[in-house]
């Protein structure tokens, strides 16, 4: 699993800041926690600032709400990586290998299901073993 470090305030979007922010190993990704789902679905991502990050892309994540027809997520997210040449990517699995440990911390479980809440979006169940 990736060794993440907090880092120093990051805003994705010029009217919402995340609560928390990592780096996962060797700068891949940068992941920033933000306190609710809603957050995460109200992004206006600032691509252009997020293509100057120094890493692939920018995960925003936050623990997920009941859903439709009560189903629950553990987390929401949401994968930008316009350095990439994808400004969103609708359903990101790679994003899982930085997101499940915060996540398995944070809730104290190894075995989730999660919502990427881009405009495609997707469902995605993982576990983690370690």
């Amino acid at each position: 699993s990736p060794t993440l470090s907090p880092s120093p305030t990051l805003s994705p979007s010029p009217t919402l800041s995340p609560s928390l922010v990592y780096w996962t190993e060797g700068f891949r990704d940068a992941l920033a926690i933000f306190p609710s789902a809603s957050d995460i679905q109200a992004l206006s991502p600032d691509f252009i600032k997020i293509a100057a990050l120094p890493c692939r892309g920018l995960i925003c994540s936050a623990p997920g709400p009941s859903g439709e027809g009560g189903k629950e997520y553990d987390f929401v997210y949401r994968f930008f990586a316009p350095r990439c040449g994808i400004d969103e990517d609708h359903v990101c699995g790679s994003a899982q290998c930085s997101l499940l440990p915060v996540w398995a911390q944070r809730l104290n479980k190894t075995a989730m299901c999660s919502k990427q809440v881009s405009p495609r979006g997707g469902e995605l169940w993982a576990s983690l073993h370690t």
